[in-house]
């Protein structure tokens, strides 16, 4: 995964090396032609919860959102009775923010359910605990 320490246009900052001949090859084998083409995103003014990443997970996961500004948030892990096992409000950042929840945070195991509010936003996700 990448994240970015700054705002750029991805056109500047990446590209394909000439002196590596990037290619790829189609089901016959026949070589095909790569390249990168640059569109411009809206992603400005939305929210995203991604899933967490690893999931299942047994020792710590991380989960990755993107808020279209800086904003309170409570990000709330509840089991699969509704109980709250977990629970952290914050202040975040605009753009892209990531949380990291350890197992020894949860007081449960088992399929769990993650859910981010702001007050513009709300997002739920599934994820899964195992037993060690």
């Amino acid at each position: 995964m990448l994240v970015a320490k700054k705002d750029v246009r991805l056109s500047q900052v990446l590209r394909l090396d000439r002196l590596v001949h990037p290619e790829a090859y189609g089901l016959n084998t026949e070589i095909l032609a790569i390249k990168l083409n640059f569109e411009e995103s809206q992603i400005s003014n939305t929210y995203e919860l991604k899933q967490n990443i690893p999931n299942p997970f047994s020792d710590q996961t991380q989960i990755d959102f993107y808020l279209s500004q800086a904003t309170e948030g409570r990000l709330t892990i509840r089991d699969a009775k509704g109980s709250i096992v977990y629970r952290l409000k914050a202040d975040y950042n605009k753009g892209w923010n990531q949380v990291t929840i350890k197992q020894s945070d949860l007081k449960a195991a088992g399929v769990l359910y993650y859910t981010l509010e702001t007050p513009d936003f709300i997002g739920t996700k599934k994820m899964v605990l195992m037993n060690r």
